[in-house]
């Protein structure tokens, strides 16, 4: 008698960029993010010293460095929650557009 000798895969993918490599042994995926922020700046004539805690914290959710300063001064002048809040809404909104 035959033995089936193939294994059975499930692939459960939930986003991202997948590559699903049926006949291989290994799989190696490398990440260049910190470089690739570096050039970016750079290319933007932006300095690319480290950022500051404030900075970090905020850039996952505004890309543009130009943005993120302006942002975070007018966030670091507001002195109740009322002006932070309308700070955070206009910034809101000028994003949308």
């Amino acid at each position: 008698m035959e033995e089936n000798s193939k294994s059975n895969v499930t692939f459960n993918i939930y986003g991202g960029n997948n590559q699903i490599l049926p006949n291989a042994t290994e799989a190696v995926q490398n990440f260049y993010g910190d470089q690739f922020a570096d050039q970016k700046l750079h290319s933007e004539g932006e300095s690319t010293d480290a950022p500051h805690e404030d900075e970090q914290r905020l850039a996952i959710y505004i890309n543009k460095v130009e943005s993120l300063r302006g942002y975070i001064s007018l966030l670091t002048a507001c002195k109740t929650a009322k002006e932070v809040g309308e700070v955070v809404a206009r910034c809101a909104r000028t994003r949308r557009r």
